[in-house]
């Protein structure tokens, strides 16, 4: 049910409503359904590319799934000094915006070591840089590369992403005012 309600934007209350009473009562086709559950189509008009990246426990993340939220994603890697002091402010935008739809993603591209985060990096970054909020492994920046296709490698490197994915600011520094208008 909730992924429905995340998608709910992109679809009309009448096919909103057909598909879900398709679902409730077995009727209909497959084809229905998964439309809705898929998410944001898959380019926005001025939006996001899709990725899935998995967390922690190993479970995937889909950036489509969340389009009737504000997305501030934050790409960085552990070895970055300036990492931690980025999640606090970011943190403290969470626990303030969160309940408006703000929802922050910490993308890892690089452990300590600068191999591919594992399931155990992700865990132990989460803790020591106090990051409540989700961080997805990013093996070798390839999504970091996708949003950031002009830069010199800047990290951490932000991109606030709109309702409806669509890119608001994309050049690498977000500030509380941009994303209290977003919400």
């Amino acid at each position: 049910m909730l992924a429905f309600m995340l998608s709910a934007c992109w679809y009309s209350d009448a096919e909103l409503d057909a598909a879900l009473d398709a679902a409730d009562t077995g009727t209909g086709s497959d084809a229905d359904t998964s439309e809705l559950v898929a998410g944001c189509p898959d380019e926005p008009e001025g939006g996001a590319p899709d990725f899935t990246l998995v967390d922690k426990s190993g479970d995937p993340w889909s950036l489509h799934e969340l389009c009737d939220s504000v997305v501030l994603l934050v790409f960085d890697a552990y070895w970055n000094g300036a990492g931690p002091g980025t999640a606090d402010e970011v943190q403290d935008w969470y626990e303030s915006y969160g309940e408006q739809g703000l929802f922050p993603i910490e993308v890892v591209g690089e452990n300590a070591a600068g191999e591919s985060p594992t399931a155990e990096d992700l865990a132990t970054l989460q803790s020591e840089w106090g990051i409540s909020y989700l961080v997805l492994a990013d093996p070798g920046f390839e999504t970091y590369w996708e949003f950031n296709e002009e830069s010199s490698g800047v990290l951490p490197y932000m991109v606030l992403l709109g309702r409806g994915l669509v890119i608001v600011d994309g050049d690498g520094a977000v500030n509380e005012a941009q994303l209290a208008r977003e919400l």
